[in-house]
C-alpha cells in the first residue's frame, strides 16, 4: 500500500515531463532540444543536495562549482542564441524544454528516494500505470481520440516502437542505473546524446545549429563532465577519510 501511495510523487513529475516534452517540438527544433535538456544535470545535482545528505560533500569541491558555472553559462547562452536557429524556435520552446528538464530531474530524484531498493520492473509498472491514466485522461479532455483510427499503419508502428524503446526499455534501464550510479552520474553520462540528436536532426530535418549554439551546447556538456569528475573525486576522498 505504501508503494502505491509514494508512487504518486514520481508519477506526477513523470506525467508533467512527458506532456511538456511532447509539446516542445512544435515550437523548437530537435537539435536545440537535445542540448537544452542536458541542463537536467544542474537540476538533479541541486535536488540531490536538498534531499540526500551524503551528496552535500560536493559543496566543498572547487571543481564542482567550476563545472556548475560553465554548465549554467552554456544553458543561458544556448537559450539566448536560440532565436537565430530557425522560425520553428521560440522563447516558449526553450521554456518548455527547460521545464521538462526540471520535471525529469525531479522524477529521477523521486525514484531514487522512494524506489531505490525496489525491483525496477515493478516500480516502473506502478508509476507508468499512474502516468498512463493521467495522459489518457488529458487526451480525452483536450485532444481528439478519434484521430487514432485514421492514422496510417506506419505511424502506429513507429509509435509502438518508440513506446517500447523510449519508455518501457528506457525507463527500466533508467531505474536500474539510478540504483547503482545515482541520478547525477546517470544524467551526466547521457550528455553525449545531445550531439547525436543534433547530428540526426541535421540529417533528417536539415536543422542547422549556429556556431554560438554549438559553443554554448558544448559548455553544457563540458560543465556536466566536470561535475561528474568532481563528484567521483570528492567521493573517493570522502571514502578515504572514513
Amino acid at each position: 500500500k505504501r508503494m502505491w501511495k509514494v508512487a504518486l510523487i514520481p508519477a506526477f513529475f513523470n506525467f508533467a515531463q512527458q506532456v511538456v516534452w511532447a509539446w516542445a517540438p512544435y515550437y523548437i527544433d530537435p537539435g536545440l532540444m537535445g542540448f537544452l535538456i542536458k541542463s537536467i544535470v544542474i537540476w538533479s545535482m541541486l535536488g540531490s543536495f536538498i534531499l540526500f545528505v551524503d551528496e552535500r560533500y560536493l559543496l566543498r569541491s572547487i571543481k564542482f562549482w567550476i563545472g556548475l558555472t560553465i554548465a549554467v553559462a552554456g544553458t543561458i547562452g544556448i537559450s539566448y542564441f536560440s532565436g537565430n536557429i530557425s522560425g520553428a524556435s521560440s522563447f516558449l520552446g526553450v521554456a518548455l524544454v527547460l521545464c521538462s528538464s526540471l520535471f525529469m530531474a525531479s522524477y529521477g530524484l523521486a525514484v531514487k528516494k522512494y524506489f531505490n531498493q525496489t525491483n525496477a520492473i515493478i516500480s516502473f509498472s506502478i508509476i507508468a500505470s499512474y502516468t498512463a491514466v493521467g495522459i489518457i485522461s488529458l487526451m480525452f479532455i483536450m485532444g481528439k481520440p478519434s484521430v487514432i483510427f485514421n492514422l496510417p499503419i506506419k505511424v502506429i508502428a513507429l509509435i509502438a516502437v518508440s513506446a517500447f524503446v523510449g519508455i518501457t526499455l528506457g525507463h527500466i534501464l533508467f531505474y536500474t542505473s539510478v540504483r547503482y550510479v545515482g541520478v547525477v552520474v546517470h544524467y551526466s553520462v547521457g550528455l553525449l546524446s545531445a550531439f547525436l540528436t543534433a547530428i540526426m536532426s541535421f540529417l533528417i530535418y536539415d536543422d542547422k545549429l549556429t556556431l554560438w549554439q554549438w559553443l554554448s551546447g558544448s559548455l553544457i556538456l563540458i560543465g556536466g563532465f566536470i561535475i561528474v569528475v568532481s563528484k567521483q573525486n570528492s567521493k573517493l576522498k570522502k571514502d578515504f577519510v572514513k
